[in-house]
């Protein structure tokens, strides 16, 4: 996933995705819009995904096996609305 590097949106939402958020999700350096909601997921949120500074919408509803902390690296996300 990380070797698309031109893609605008990725809705990966909806597949029952059942472990960690890859952290090379941060190799998406152009995207804006990242839908990971109602899937599995699990572990916590990735700080890489604070590189992805073109970034405007990025959904994790839904997806309770995540834990942890909120990382400080999402701070970076400027554009987020």
């Amino acid at each position: 996933i990380g070797l698309l590097s031109n893609i605008k949106m990725l809705d990966i939402s909806f597949n029952k995705l059942n472990r960690s958020i890859p952290s090379t999700f941060s190799g998406l350096s152009s995207v804006l819009t990242l839908e990971l909601s109602s899937n599995h997921f699990s572990g916590t949120i990735p700080s890489s995904l604070g590189e992805l500074v073109e970034l405007r919408l990025l959904n994790l509803e839904k997806n309770q096996r995540l834990n942890g902390t909120i990382p400080h690296t999402l701070g970076n996300l400027k554009n987020l609305v």
